[in-house]
């Protein structure tokens, strides 16, 4: 049976069995995925990376608070161009100001466009999300603004990811995303990073952030772990800069400095050392 025939029965299914979701509010499953689409995709946005005049490349992101916090990977936004817009479904273009938070062990990141009200996502509890249940994908894979992709949760790995894959991940230099994680099997491709996995209800189970090529397995940070990064995050603080590498190049930046002084003054201090060791007779 193919995956899509297999989703539309999971829908049916969902639609019998719980009568508050939008499963059981709509005719048919095709109602549903419309329903569903229309109503979380008001919130999602292409994180469009501009290098001059062109877009150089895209992720995903999605509104948490209607006056402009946007969820994405940490990924998408490390190392990206200084200029990145939040592109809506509308075709409205809003920049990114800069970030409020960047979690890097859950590849999560905070960001703040221009203010505005604009419809923000619920994110699920956590008891709420289990392994079967239907969920669903919404981003810009491949730079295909608002592309719907349906599956299932596969597994909930609260440990992340197992220590055998760690291990041939730290081998082979690879960065490790740690747990809490959802793994999923809605489909999606690059471009898609930063995207919200939500349930019937149009709820964050996850934010995708990752998968192996060639399979339909995919993962993504648990809503648990957004719900805490936003928990300690201020969320009305003043965006901090985004850009490529802004670490390294203030540390750059500091290292110049610390030679240029080095250049200019230590041979006056050298000078003034010698002058005062000739006065008391310690250097000829």
């Amino acid at each position: 049976m193919s995956a899509g025939k297999v989703a539309v029965r999971i829908l049916l299914l969902q639609a019998l069995a719980g009568p508050g979701s939008l499963a059981a509010q709509s005719s048919s499953p095709t109602d549903t995925l419309s329903d569903l689409s229309a109503q979380v995709g008001g919130s999602v946005v292409r994180i469009s990376l501009i290098d001059g005049a062109d877009e150089e490349g895209n992720g995903t992101g999605f509104v948490v608070r209607r006056d402009g916090v946007v969820v994405t990977n940490h990924h998408v936004v490390d190392d990206a161009p200084s200029k990145m817009v939040a592109v809506f479904r509308d075709g409205s273009r809003r920049r990114v100001l800069g970030s409020l938070a960047l979690d890097e062990e859950h590849d999560l990141a905070l960001i703040r466009i221009e203010r505005g009200d604009y419809p923000a996502l619920s994110l699920a509890e956590s008891a709420a999300i289990k392994v079967g249940q239907p969920v669903f994908l919404i981003g810009s894979s491949s730079g295909l603004d608002q592309s719907l992709g349906a599956g299932v949760v596969a597994a909930l790995r609260p440990d992340g990811f197992p220590e055998e894959w760690k291990k041939r991940s730290r081998e082979d230099g690879e960065k490790i995303v740690s747990g809490p994680l959802v793994q999923h099997t809605a489909s999606s491709s690059p471009g898609s990073s930063g995207s919200p996995v939500v349930n019937l209800d149009g709820k964050v189970v996850a934010v995708h952030h990752s998968g192996i090529r060639g399979t339909p397995i995919y993962f993504g940070a648990h809503a648990d772990a957004l719900r805490s990064l936003i928990a300690k995050t201020d969320l009305d603080a003043k965006p901090r800069p985004l850009g490529p590498n802004v670490t390294r190049n203030l540390l750059i930046s500091v290292a110049v400095f610390v030679a240029l002084a080095a250049v200019i003054f230590l041979p006056r201090r050298w000078e003034e050392f010698r002058e005062r060791s000739r006065r008391r007779g310690w250097a000829r």
